[in-house]
């Protein structure tokens, strides 16, 4: 890792441990990192001399970050425990609330009953105006997780007002939400969404009825890989997903934006002559798929990182992946510290960085007794899904077995199916033949990755229990890590017997087997 990684690595993730501890405990707390944090930052720039002046610079940078990230992780859970949301989810009160749609809503898991079937929906809102059963009304703009019944609640937009009945409950800590509003009846629309909004809604519907013809595994997979919209996939192919570790593919990654980047990059090189012409297209293009992807945390994440690659390289500044990555992970946490305490940001994060960091080596070490191309390929599923395992096992509880051939068989059907779907959702407003066409055409690709996840779901011992918690977390690194310590120890002590017989060779062997020149021959 170079010196530009580390100054850029070392303080972001200063930054987003202390956002995550400071998330998780009282603002007095977050108080309490942020002073001493910017004293020692301030004493070790004053003392930075000599040799060690650049250690102590990295070490003053990572304080001051921490300490800055805890200043605002406690004023904003400062600001959420003053809200009036607080006292009236401490009893529980039954409230009018006017809400200011966040985030698609999401179906969570199907309710069955002696009445019809019902979806349990959650979503993030902003909360506007509050009525309780006394008519005291207050004005405020907080953040809410609302949980509803009743499909109504799913075709609500981003932006979009509503007004509900419901109850207020106390919020979970570390989520950043000033209290969970249970909703009782449907939503009543207030205003529609914002006009950008509702063009992208239009885009995301369009995708599906381009794919509603399409055999359900494969129909509901397309949008997933697209936008991250999962409403049509069939409970049992997420859960196949889910046990062979390919659940990322439908969370909008990395992986998806570098595609999508890549395949913009690639017309533009060929329609537009001149560099500042396809960075505005890449930069404008890269907008709107952040737009109709939703702005969640993994996307954030990797459209900052495309976007600041793209115009590094364009600039010529040659930036390396790690220290663009360290950039954008801290101008998020600081942008948005809720993303800190978020799943699927810390897994898209320790996802990318595996590729950027363990993947090289990895690759080169698999190298040794494998095709180049075969190792890179084994690579690169091995780092990320062993870079995720303990993340993951803290709140699954289990270990997928079969992730790394199963990302490995995927691979091959991800890039023309992300590609053949984006092309879909751009041509299917607007020509709705054309669109189901290229829905058509990209079915095939996702009933190839569908088919990976079943086998593979399928075999014995497809998962393995594992300790939850941070406790399970911790043991699994602690493994991975001590794997990987024998692993490097013996590849290198592997080699060391071939060089010394070089080295010998070189300067004389006192091999009774090796041929010796005469006596005359010799030379000193």
């Amino acid at each position: 890792m170079s010196t530009f990684d580390l100054r850029l690595a070392a303080p972001a993730l200063a930054a987003w441990l202390t956002a995550v501890v400071v998330a998780h405990h009282r603002p007095a707390v977050g108080f309490i990192f942020a002073v001493p944090g910017a004293f020692a930052a301030a004493l070790l720039t004053i003392v930075g001399s000599g040799r060690t002046a650049g250690r102590r610079r990295l070490a003053a940078a990572s304080c001051l970050c921490a300490a800055g990230a805890a200043a605002a992780v406690a004023w904003r859970v400062s600001a959420l425990e003053r809200s009036p949301l607080r006292p009236l989810a401490e009893r529980h009160a039954h409230v009018t609330i006017e809400l200011r749609v966040d985030d698609d809503p999401q179906r969570l898991r199907p309710q069955r009953g002696d009445g019809p079937r019902r979806t349990l929906v959650g979503t993030r809102a902003t909360a506007l105006l509050v009525t309780d059963e006394q008519g005291t009304r207050w004005r405020l703009h907080v953040p809410v997780f609302v949980l509803a019944g009743g499909s109504e609640w799913l075709g609500l937009q981003p932006t979009q007002r509503i007004r509900a009945d419901g109850v207020l409950q106390p919020g979970q800590r570390g989520r950043f939400q000033a209290a969970t509003f249970a909703a009782r009846g449907p939503p009543i629309t207030v205003s529609p969404a914002a006009g950008w909004q509702s063009a992208a809604g239009r885009v995301r519907d369009a995708l599906q009825r381009a794919a509603v013809h399409l055999p359900p595994a494969a129909g509901g997979l397309l949008p997933g890989l697209v936008d991250g919209d999962t409403s049509r996939l069939p409970d049992t192919v997420a859960a196949d997903f889910t046990t062979t570790g390919l659940s990322h593919l439908v969370a909008v990654s990395g992986t998806n934006v570098s595609i999508y980047l890549a395949a913009l990059l690639a017309v533009c090189r060929r329609l537009l002559p001149r560099i500042g012409g396809r960075i505005a297209v890449a930069v404008a293009g890269l907008a709107c798929f952040v737009v109709v992807a939703r702005p969640h945390p993994s996307v954030l994440r990797a459209a900052t990182m495309g976007l600041v690659l793209t115009l590094g390289r364009a600039a010529g500044g040659g930036l390396s992946g790690v220290g663009v990555l360290g950039a954008a992970t801290l101008l998020l946490v600081y942008a948005d510290p809720a993303l800190a305490t978020n799943y699927g940001f810390a897994l898209s994060v320790v996802a990318t960085a595996a590729l950027l960091v363990a993947a090289p080596p990895l690759t080169d070490l698999l190298a040794r007794r494998l095709p180049r191309s075969l190792a890179e390929a084994l690579a690169i599923p091995l780092a990320a899904s062993t870079a995720c395992a303990p993340l993951i096992v803290t709140f699954a509880g289990t270990i997928s077995v079969y992730a790394v051939p199963a990302n490995m068989a995927a691979e091959v059907a991800v890039a023309p199916a992300t590609v053949l779907g984006v092309a879909a959702a751009a041509v299917a407003p607007w020509w709705s033949t054309g669109g189901a066409v290229l829905a058509t055409l990209g079915a095939i690709p996702c009933a190839w990755i569908v088919s990976v996840a079943r086998v593979f779901a399928a075999l014995p011992g497809a998962t393995l229990r594992w300790p939850s918690g941070a406790v399970g977390g911790v043991a699994l690194a602690a493994v991975e890590l001590s794997v990987a310590a024998a692993v490097a120890f013996f590849g290198h002590a592997s080699q060391l017997p071939r060089r010394r017989s070089i080295r010998d060779d070189g300067f004389g062997s006192r091999d009774p087997t090796r041929p010796r020149p005469p006596h005359g021959d010799r030379r000193r």
